[in-house]
């Protein structure tokens, strides 16, 4: 797979800002995934966000991408006394190898 699109990851329409330092990310996505955006809280948002790429990178980890992603789920896991399921996403990012140096001065 080559390197996902901003719309891969984040929906039909998304987009970037011209200077580069804003996402848009459609309402639809949200919609998609069963999320009113005009009443979700933060954290909803975005797990909904994280979810969706999520969706997009696992099944596609190769060296194309040089990325990889995990959800593992708990349950009963207990927080705050309370029993609750645990949803736990993970990303790595991979660079190209390079041999690792020790320099005793960079300790």
């Amino acid at each position: 797979m080559a390197l996902p699109t901003i719309e891969e990851l984040f929906g039909l329409g998304a987009t970037t800002s011209a200077n580069g330092d804003g996402l848009f990310i459609p309402a639809a996505t949200f919609t998609a995934e069963g999320i009113s955006i005009g009443t979700a809280n933060s954290v909803e948002a975005f797990a909904c966000v994280v979810k969706r790429v999520h969706s997009v990178i696992e099944p596609n980890t190769d060296e194309t991408i040089l990325m990889t992603s995990r959800l593992n789920v708990s349950t009963p896991s207990l927080r705050n006394n309370i029993e609750t399921t645990n949803f736990d996403y993970g990303f790595e990012f991979f660079g190209a190898y390079t041999e690792p140096e020790l320099d005793p001065n960079d300790l």
